[in-house]
């Protein structure tokens, strides 16, 4: 399913036809997972706060303008249940429950899962590109690399480095849809 597919599920859903909502749920579930477990770093929170997520989400599709991608429009939701969920937890948790807060605070804990799991992910992800492919995306996104440096290292045109660029993301995001996330 692409954009456009995405985009007509929604009118029908505006429509009057929620039947499409799981259609919705499957096409962008996968990318919402992982973008809320890369932020919060525990499988439990992040099914808590997908399930908000999509609660909030058909909650108020039918105002869904289509200024923006829909997936853009579910994180925008996604951040905000994170930015929630925490402030619960800050304000439920005693004083007794203080030491396993303060994991949830601590950034380096947080960003050292956080970093595992996209490490893990990307390196799974990157195996399975050609390897021009990963040269570009190694290079562009991993090293901070400009396109023209890039052309440069690679010793290829800038204009070849944007096509590969692109159809490396393509092909990623193909990749990163069919990695088990459980």
């Amino acid at each position: 399913m692409n954009s456009e597919e995405l985009s007509k599920l929604v009118e029908e859903y505006k429509a009057g036809k929620k039947a499409v909502m799981g259609s919705i749920y499957s096409f962008t579930i996968k990318k919402v997972y992982l973008y809320i477990y890369s932020k919060v770093g525990n499988k439990n929170w992040t099914e808590d706060i997908v399930s908000e997520t999509y609660l909030t989400l058909f909650g108020i599709l039918s105002k869904f303008d289509g200024s923006s991608k829909l997936e853009t429009f579910i994180i925008g939701i996604a951040n905000n249940k994170i930015r929630q969920y925490f402030s619960k937890i800050k304000e439920s948790h005693s004083l007794e429950d203080e030491e396993e807060f303060l994991i949830v605070e601590d950034d380096e804990l947080e960003e050292s899962t956080k970093n595992k799991f996209l490490k893990e992910k990307l390196n799974e992800i990157l195996k399975k590109l050609p390897e021009n492919y990963q040269n570009v995306l190694i290079y562009r996104f991993i090293k901070s690399n400009t396109i023209k440096d890039t052309a440069k290292i690679l010793k290829i045109s800038e204009a070849n480095v944007r096509v590969i660029q692109n159809r490396a993301i393509k092909k990623a995001v193909e990749i990163a849809n069919q990695i088990n996330i459980n």
